[in-house]
């Protein structure tokens, strides 16, 4: 039984709408959870939306409403913001203005059509601009993922080709009812500029929702804030709770100064300042990073571990892992329990001795063995959204033995060319990932495994595995078995909202490729920026140990910044 604070319960009890600040650890998903379950001040049989930009609150809904299944059923609605935007307000004006009912992908890199070889190239549609208006397609180099990105720049002939073919693929998959989140926003800004439209989509969402709960409030970007200030002047409860300091997606078009003016407008509850996470020491440094005077008060099983912060300076972070396995040791922590995080995948793979998850190679073969590992990485494991991104690479694989006439069919069509529904091929190329372990068979016994267990699934009568090639030497190339390392880590980004007994923080003080001062020189001149609210989103997903890895110059710096902050922490130095 959980035991709530009398701000939690504030949260969960109070009628209306609200705007509530909280820290790090606050418990605030269990309290907007049992907002949902007890649904305060219900006026009618009108219905109670929460909508998250993590899974971690969808999934507390999920499961402690297991018992009280008609609590997520319609009326009431759980999912992500790009889920409701989808489900009630691009679908059905979409729907009564062009007649058909639209597809959406979170994605291109969903869909096998968003990914194509050109030339020399492997290209994902998601790395493409689109102006419907002018015609154009872009490849964006900062969205191709860091190790091939300089091979990319250097193209001696650019990507006009690989242009012209993305807008094709673009072009037809809009033509044929799919959209993405990019486009579903253009269409809800459109939507809610058109008078007549606004007004129907008005009318039933007023007739569905009393109230709608907004966790992780400061993520919204400017398309989001627009979706609020319609429901808000629909007269639809807004129930927000939000972290300032955790608005880490400025890259990705979030929008912190207008959450912060939205935010202003409604009524304003008080702060969950309960840590439930973290020791005393890292919620010190916590409060430390935030900057803005709000502190918080330890109050979960790790309240009275006096364990301090570990700052170790790092030459090499691909050497860095024995002695923080030495850290490890000396505080009682199993490797287990341990997570390296970082800014940059690159260097979260780096402290994890990991290698890249991108092949380097055409042969399918190898692309195909390198996704089935990454399937059952335990880094993998961490997240919804790794396991999902490795399970896709498995997909595109599979679905590139098929003949060229099948593979190249619409999703839906490919499904129903090969008898499969969406989640019934999702579970079938998951269940052959997790029969076929390229660590352990030569590409020539993987192969005939392969072959063996698409006979026995029947993929056989449309996966033609004779297409596949052993690489040269019938040996697994390096990059095979080094995509995991079998030591958790993950990006900043990746692992927000959730949290490890032990935690290791790689920090930089370079100053980005922007120009912009990193998250270091933020900390030491006390100014406030996304680089030092990434640090503080990584520090305090540590419940009882942190360590910090510091490359030389900023080693000095933090080690200063920590004793003048009264940080309890130990030291090692090169």
């Amino acid at each position: 039984m959980v035991e709530f604070t009398t701000a939690q319960r504030k949260l969960f009890e109070s009628p209306g709408g609200a705007f509530i600040p909280a820290c790090p650890g606050a418990g605030k998903t269990q309290a907007m959870v049992q907002r949902f379950i007890s649904q305060p001040g219900r006026p009618d049989r009108r219905g109670l939306a929460l909508l998250s930009f993590t899974n971690a609150a969808i999934f507390e809904v999920e499961e402690r409403c297991a018992r009280r299944g008609h609590l997520l059923k319609s009326p009431n609605y759980v999912g992500t913001i790009d889920g409701f935007i989808n489900h009630f307000v691009v679908g059905p004006a979409y729907k009564s203005t062009m007649q058909q009912l639209p597809t959406f992908r979170d994605t291109w890199s969903r869909s096998h059509s968003g990914d194509f070889q050109e030339g020399a190239f492997h290209y994902q549609l998601d790395w493409f601009a689109f102006d419907a208006v002018a015609g154009t397609a872009t490849l964006l180099i900062e969205r191709v993922p860091g190790k091939e990105r300089s091979r990319f720049s250097s193209a001696p002939y650019g990507h006009g080709k690989a242009e012209r073919r993305a807008l094709g693929i673009w072009k037809r998959l809009i033509a044929t009812g799919y959209i993405d989140c990019t486009q579903a926003r253009v269409l809800m800004q459109q939507y809610l500029s058109d008078a007549p439209i606004r007004a129907r989509l008005q009318g039933l969402l007023q007739n569905r929702f009393y109230e709608i709960i907004i966790d992780e409030g400061q993520d919204c970007s400017s398309d989001d804030l627009l979706l609020l200030e319609f429901l808000h002047s629909s007269n639809i409860n807004l129930v927000m709770v939000a972290d300032f300091d955790q608005a880490i997606y400025e890259f990705r078009g979030s929008d912190i100064n207008g959450v912060r003016e939205f935010s202003s407008r409604l009524p304003q509850g008080d702060r969950l300042d309960d840590n439930f996470r973290s020791s005393p020491s890292i919620c010190r440094l916590v409060d430390h990073l935030r900057g803005s005077g709000d502190k918080d008060r330890p109050a979960g099983p790790f309240k009275d571990i006096n364990t301090p912060v570990h700052l170790l300076e790092v030459d090499q972070l691909s050497k860095v892992h024995t002695r923080v396995s030495e850290v490890l040791k000396s505080e009682g922590v199993e490797l287990d329990d341990f997570i390296y995080l970082a800014h940059r995948t690159s260097t979260a793979r780096a402290c994890a001795q990991a290698g890249s998850s991108q092949p380097s190679t055409n042969n399918k073969l190898v692309r195909l063995g390198m996704a089935t590992n990454l399937v059952c990485a335990p880094e993998v494991n961490e997240t919804t959204k790794a396991r999902r991104d490795a399970l896709v690479l498995v997909q595109h694989a599979l679905r590139d033995l098929a003949s060229d006439d099948t593979k190249g069919l619409p999703d839906d069509g490919f499904f129903e060319a090969i008898g499969e529904t969406s989640r019934t091929f999702t579970e079938g190329c998951l269940r052959i990932a997790l029969q076929l372990n390229a660590t352990e068979l030569d590409p020539k016994s993987y192969l005939v495994t392969l072959k063996k267990v698409l006979q026995k699934q029947r993929w056989n009568q449309w996966a033609d595995a004779s297409r596949l090639r052993s690489p040269k030497g019938s040996i697994w190339p390096d990059e095979v078995n080094r995509v995991s390392s079998g030591i958790r880590w993950s990006t900043v980004h990746g692992f927000k909202g959730l949290q490890s007994p032990a935690v290791g923080l790689a920090i930089s003080s370079k100053s980005l490729p922007s120009g912009d001062p990193s998250g270091v020189q933020l900390w030491k001149d006390s100014q406030h920026g996304e680089p030092r609210r990434v640090l503080y989103v990584g520090a305090s997903r540590a419940q009882k140990l942190l360590i910090l890895l510091a490359d030389r110059s900023s080693y000095s710096t933090i080690s200063t910044i920590l004793s003048q902050s009264d940080v309890p922490h130990l030291l090692h130095p090169k």
